[in-house]
């Protein structure tokens, strides 16, 4: 690519930025030795375009991109994301050697309208301008005015960037002293596809984020502090080389962010999930109980499906009320379905509270096993199910049991708090059997623990001094066929 002479490479600039008078940007420049000079050109990104974007470039070493876009005119990024994105720009010409190639976007109408619309990266782009979409980090900068600290949006539509790009914005942000938070900190929810389309369309294979201002209680940040801390991200993502990592987790704690890795979550997720299989198969050999109602296992997990269906039916019942409350409703009306026709299967079975822990740890492990194996980005959520659901099939006490029933769904809550309540009410509400069946089979270990806490709560204590012999224990696990609570054991 052809560098231009000093003089004439920042007259063509500042015309075509709009940004700041050629004359002040000129004077910075004189000093840079021509060989460090930015280079730029002028071209249309997307079919359609009427106004072409201006693509300025840093230099073409390294094996990756670095690419900082924002709006080329002030009804977009704002003046704040144009000062940030030119003193980008003045701190790369003033390196020697980068580990990466750096390239800032002024995006113009059209393109810039492409791109928030959705549409997918042409072809051109990345053969063209790209190495790679593997190779590439791409930030959108959209901030009008200063702010006091920085929001990142990144992933949508069902991809979210990689623990290079996301966990080198952190890092860049906490060196330089910048607060930064994570508009939707949990990667399941990108994944499951419960957040809408971002500015851009979030492919897998190219690392987008999209950063916002925040206006919080304190001092403003400047826009040279904001370029300082992307060139320090630029730095800390140059491995665009490598295989990038896609699947790593996020645990937001407080005012801090953590990121473990896919190897990590690897490592944790077979450990936890081994320990909770041998401990489960430990106790059923020790006490059979679910092997001997093994046949109500798929009988109550029908029932849980049938329940969802039937209570999507009245269509009309939902007529008029906002989708949110209409799914809540479906999911009510099935559980009171479920609740209510369980004790016809249930009476029949040797000892309710231990089939119940069992039959919740076992349906829980198999899903857990299913769904990570299909992507490891979840193990999170099945990760904290087992520290909790493993204890409270050993506990004997109702209060904590269900204590424990909700903590292990502690990690789906707020998966879909931070998702649109109109496309997961969607989901729920829409998607046929298929979600019924998703949805039944996420659902129903939690159920079967509290239906185990409700056995426990039922359950008749022995007066103080009294212990059961073995053959009063026996003779309780034998199924009598009268009364729901007729076979709760309570040792």
């Amino acid at each position: 690519m052809k560098a231009f002479p000093p003089r004439r490479a920042v007259f063509l600039l500042a015309a075509a930025l709009a940004a700041v008078s050629a004359g002040l940007y000129a004077q910075d420049m004189q000093s840079v030795p021509e060989e460090r000079l930015v280079h730029y050109e002028e071209r249309i990104l997307f079919e359609g375009s009427r106004e072409p974007s201006v693509a300025v470039f840093s230099g073409e070493s390294g094996d990756g991109v670095f690419v900082l876009a924002l709006a080329r005119e002030p009804g977009g990024g704002g003046s704040f994301a144009r000062k940030t994105a030119l003193a980008f720009i003045e701190r790369l010409s003033a390196e020697d050697k980068r580990d990466v190639s750096t390239m800032v976007l002024f995006l113009g109408p059209g393109d810039l309208a492409a791109i928030e619309g959705g549409r997918a990266f042409p072809s051109g782009l990345h053969s063209d301008l790209f190495p790679g979409a593997e190779n590439t980090a791409f930030v959108l900068l959209d901030i009008a005015e200063a702010p006091s600290g920085l929001s990142a949006e990144h992933g949508s539509g069902g991809a979210v960037a990689s623990l290079s790009l996301s966990a080198g914005l952190y890092a860049g942000c906490r060196a330089a002293d910048i607060p930064l938070s994570f508009s939707v900190p949990y990667n399941e929810t990108w994944k499951l596809g419960f957040r809408g389309r971002a500015a851009f369309p979030g492919e897998e294979k190219i690392n987008i984020i999209k950063i916002t201002g925040r206006k919080d209680p304190g001092n403003s940040i400047d826009a040279e502090k904001t370029a300082e801390m992307l060139f320090r991200c630029a730095e800390l993502s140059a491995d665009l080389s490598g295989v990038p990592d896609y699947r790593y987790s996020v645990f937001p704690f407080f005012s801090r962010t953590f990121f473990l890795s896919e190897t990590i979550m690897a490592a944790i997720f077979t450990a936890a999930a081994a320990l909770f299989i041998l401990v489960f198969l430990c106790k059923t050999v020790r006490r059979p109980v679910l092997p001997r109602g093994i046949w109500a296992l798929p009988l109550l997990c029908l029932l849980f499906f049938i329940s969802l269906e039937i209570s999507g039916l009245p269509a009309g019942l939902f007529a008029g009320i906002p989708a949110q409350a209409a799914a809540a409703g479906k999911i009510t009306i099935a559980l009171g379905l479920f609740f209510l026709l369980s004790p016809l299967i249930e009476r029949r079975l040797p000892n309710q509270a231990d089939f119940y822990g069992g039959a919740s740890a076992a349906v829980f492990a198999v899903w857990g096993l299913v769904c990570t194996f299909s992507d490891l980005i979840f193990a999170p959520f099945f990760i904290i199910g087992f520290c909790f659901l493993l204890p409270a099939c050993f506990i004997r006490k109702a209060v904590p049991v269900l204590a424990c029933a909700f903590l292990a769904a502690a990690r789906g809550i707020p998966v879909l708090l931070y998702g649109e309540g109109g496309l997961i009410a969607r989901r729920v509400l829409l998607d046929g059997p298929a979600a019924s069946l998703s949805l039944a089979l996420l659902i129903i270990p939690f159920v079967f623990m509290v239906k185990r806490g409700i056995a426990l709560a039922r359950a008749r204590p022995l007066p103080p001094g009294k212990f059961k012999n073995k053959e009063a224990v026996k003779a309780e696990e034998i199924p009598h066929g009268h009364g729901e609570g007729g076979g709760v054991s309570a040792v």
